[in-house]
């Protein structure tokens, strides 16, 4: 195929197939750079690389053995700029197919900066928009959570993730 200006182009199924090849190692920094700079270059790409970085999320990733008070603070910053991010970019939250959050609560996690989370103002702003998703974790690295010291906006924003998801989860 040949553009107006006489040089060859690719057709775009070859495109979207190099960026899906592209976003097999979601979790690998290299890849995702490279997705994202390919977010950059037209709408097209925008579109097909972004449906990827956004697909998986991720939030936390809290060690065992680094607790910290700034765990609770960071996650809540995650979590805040997720939500700006759906915001901002509402045809984002239908590529949403996974989220996973992990926390460190229990034992001998710091109870300061809890209520960061389990008063967190974005979990109900975030949940309902994730009508597809298909996978939700929630990973505590220490003890029991303590489910019953959510808020009640926080939890109802649990029952609305709930019913997104595909049955049985």
């Amino acid at each position: 195929m040949a553009s107006e200006n006489g040089g060859a182009r690719l057709p775009l199924e070859l495109l979207e197939e190099i960026i899906d090849i592209l976003a097999f190692d979601l979790f690998d920094p290299e890849c995702r750079a490279t997705l994202f700079e390919c977010t950059l270059v037209c709408k097209t790409f925008y579109s097909r690389a972004s449906g990827h970085l956004i697909s998986d999320i991720h939030i936390g990733r809290i060690s065992k053995t680094s607790q910290t008070i700034d765990d609770h603070v960071k996650l809540c910053k995650e979590l805040e700029g997720l939500h700006n991010v759906l915001e901002m970019h509402p045809d984002l939250a239908p590529r949403v197919k996974a989220l996973t959050i992990e926390t460190c609560f229990g034992g001998v996690a710091p109870a300061k900066n809890r209520e960061l989370l389990l008063e967190n103002r974005h979990i109900p702003l975030i949940f309902p928009k994730l009508f597809s998703i298909v996978k939700f974790a929630w990973m505590n690295r220490a003890m029991v959570f303590p489910w019953s010291s959510f808020s009640t906006s926080v939890l109802e924003a649990f029952d609305i993730l709930m019913t997104h998801l595909p049955y049985p989860f």
